[in-house]
């Protein structure tokens, strides 16, 4: 059983604080449920998530996670599709909440989305993801 308390207890022993505990968890989790998905081929993970995960340094916490989309669709359907299918997992739910964002920067087109994780005992995180597409 996923407790979303015992791992952010365990992030913060490992060196991270509150906020970067709460961040880092929920990034595990996102990460989790997009590898029992049938969408883990078509993700690659960037950016600050990448980069804690290779230097194992809690200082290189970030407080959103960078996903880029291999051969599938940034329109919002296929968003919502895609979120639906991490919602399969039994151990978490997984939900966006507010609206889907575009972004801009130079010569890449985006998407932002805020998602909301609770594990059973009713805990909840919420994180940014900025989506990409190669």
């Amino acid at each position: 059983m996923v407790r979303i308390f015992d791992m952010i207890e365990k992030a913060k022993r490992s060196g991270y604080d509150e906020t970067n505990a709460e961040s880092k968890v929920c990034q595990d989790l996102i990460l989790l449920l997009i590898s029992q998905s049938k969408y883990n081929r078509n993700v690659t993970v960037k950016g600050g998530v990448v980069m804690r995960s290779i230097t194992n340094n809690a200082r290189r916490a970030t407080q959103d996670m960078d996903l880029d989309f291999i051969k599938y669709s940034l329109q919002d359907d296929a968003i919502e599709r895609f979120i639906a299918e991490l919602n399969t997992a039994r151990e978490v739910s997984i939900k966006r909440i507010g609206k889907i964002e575009a972004l801009n920067q130079q010569d890449y087109h985006g998407k932002r989305i805020y998602v909301e994780i609770a594990d059973a005992e009713g805990y909840i995180l919420k994180s940014k993801i900025d989506l990409w597409c190669t």
